[in-house]
């Protein structure tokens, strides 16, 4: 009696708060800067959606605010944390607000960087299993009961996790050929963002290419 009653308790408690939680994780492949190392304990990850397609996403890769500005973050951790060693993590992440009650049924992106900032990172990567695929990649619901999804990087990859499965995607980025210096496994690599002084530069030189063209 005690028990139902404790569960009653702990239901109407959630309720309340109309909480959706998200279970998520690298254990198993984890995340690899360009040169093959493990992303260092304190980088970003985020999960949030797109209102962009993958396409626009890969085409914008240089264009961190732009994609920032088409970000919705539901929430965000760091490599290592639940006590992951560089390159992993284990995170729970619970959101009461309106974003995310707006997010439910989006599909869910994981969004990492090198650094613990957005603009502090010269390296990024952003991957995810479309939710037609594997229904958990979906943000849940906060009404009538809030609800909670468990994800993992695993999840984009085979029963021995050293190859991708059919369908999953990878936006920007690689899936190897760099290993986890813990388990063995492939990682998710990051890909470098040129300085915005480079990229300046290359659509610079891009217009005036263009320029010369058009009057001769």
């Amino acid at each position: 009696m005690l028990r139902v009653l404790l569960f009653c308790v702990a239901l109407v408690v959630s309720t309340a708060a109309q909480a959706a939680t998200v279970v998520w994780s690298a254990t198993i492949n984890g995340f690899d800067m360009a040169d093959g190392s493990d992303v260092a304990s304190g980088a970003l990850v985020r999960i949030g959606t797109f209102d962009l397609t993958d396409d626009q996403i890969a085409q914008n890769s240089q264009n961190v605010p732009f994609l920032d500005g088409h970000f919705t973050e539901f929430g965000s951790t760091t490599i290592g944390s639940g006590g992951a060693p560089a390159g992993h993590f284990s995170a729970i992440t619970t959101n009461n607000t309106a974003t995310a009650s707006a997010l439910a049924g989006s599909q869910i992106y994981v969004w990492a960087f090198s650094s613990g900032t957005v603009l502090g990172s010269t390296q990024q990567g952003i991957f995810y299993m479309p939710k037609s695929s594997d229904v958990d990649w979906q943000f849940p619901s906060q009404v009538p009961i809030p609800d909670t999804t468990q994800i993992g990087m695993d999840d984009l990859t085979d029963a021995t996790s050293t190859n991708l499965r059919a369908n999953a995607k990878v936006v920007i980025g690689a899936f190897g050929p760099g290993t986890s210096a813990t388990t063995g496994k492939p990682n998710f690599t990051l890909q470098a963002v040129p300085e915005p002084t480079s990229a300046t530069l290359l659509v610079a030189a891009s217009g005036l290419i263009g320029l010369i063209r058009r009057r001769r």
